[in-house]
This record gives structure tokens, C-alpha cells and sequence, in this order.
């Protein structure tokens, strides 16, 4: 895996970067409420279909990533550049429609909403990474002609 790392262009390693980051929010606090030592949903422990529509979309990124190390040319008109640029878009949504649809606690006669702790805040960031990935891959170069939206510019 990491010659692999080592064998993608700067801004798909910077996606990739960004993946990694999403994942590892998972371990950390997405949420926490304020009672007597405080309680903390990590994004595993807050698992719902948004978190499983966020994993797919991690996982098949990466997988994409992996293939592109391994020669493998996407067909065109589709890029590892625009494939980036629209799952780091749709991960931030779906980051910051959680931040919305927080959880709340059902055992509490008041049904305390959770707030919003740093593990989601740094999913959100992994997920602009990876758009900031994708945008710098799309956007027109001024030095480099015929591009075509790929992240690498040794394309066969």
C-alpha cells in the first residue's frame, strides 16, 4: 500500500489524504452531551445509513485510487480529478447533514440533542481535502495543455 501511496500524483495523494482523514474521525467524539461526565457518540458508535453512505463513498474512492496505481485508465469523459471533486461534495453533505440530524438521548424525559464534537469537524475537513483534490485536478492549467482533468500528467 505504500508504494502505492508513493506512486500517485500529488493531488490524488492529497485525496487519498483526505479519505484517510474521514476514516479516522470515525474513532474519534462526532458527538457529545454535557451530563455528569459527559457522554460521546464516535462516528462508528452514531452508525446510520448516512455514516454507511459516507464509508461507500470513502471506500470506493480509495479503491479508485488504488486501481489508477495499477495502470487502470478511467473512460473518458469521466477523471480521477471530477470522481474527486463529487465525492468530496457529496461526504460534505452528507458531514453536514449530520451536524443538522444530530442524535438525540431517548432515556431522558427531555431528549437532550447531542452537540456537535471535534471527530465530525475533521471528517468535514478530510472531505474538503478531498473537493480541494478534485477542483486543483479539473481547474485549467495555464502551463500544461491537454490535461483532460486527469490528476497525473504521465497519462499513457
Amino acid at each position: 500500500m505504500a508504494k502505492a501511496f508513493r506512486s500517485l500524483g500529488p493531488n490524488e495523494r492529497l485525496g487519498a489524504i483526505g479519505c484517510l482523514i474521514v476514516l479516522a474521525s470515525m474513532f474519534l467524539p462526532w458527538y457529545g452531551l454535557d451530563v455528569s461526565g459527559g457522554i460521546v457518540k464516535t462516528g462508528f458508535g452514531a452508525f446510520d445509513w448516512l455514516v454507511a453512505a459516507l464509508l461507500l463513498t470513502i471506500g470506493a474512492v480509495l479503491a479508485m485510487l488504488y486501481e489508477t496505481t495499477r495502470g487502470r485508465v478511467l473512460p473518458e469523459p469521466v477523471t480521477e480529478a471530477k470522481l474527486l471533486l463529487v465525492a468530496g461534495g457529496w461526504s460534505a453533505l452528507l458531514l453536514i447533514y449530520d451536524m443538522a440530524d444530530r442524535p438525540t438521548l431517548q432515556e431522558v424525559p427531555s431528549h437532550p440533542t447531542f452537540g456537535v464534537h471535534y471527530g465530525l469537524l475533521i471528517a468535514l475537513a478530510g472531505a474538503a481535502l478531498m473537493v480541494l483534490a478534485g477542483f486543483r485536478g479539473v481547474a485549467p492549467h495555464h502551463h500544461h495543455h491537454g490535461g483532460g482533468g486527469h490528476l497525473r500528467r504521465h497519462r499513457p
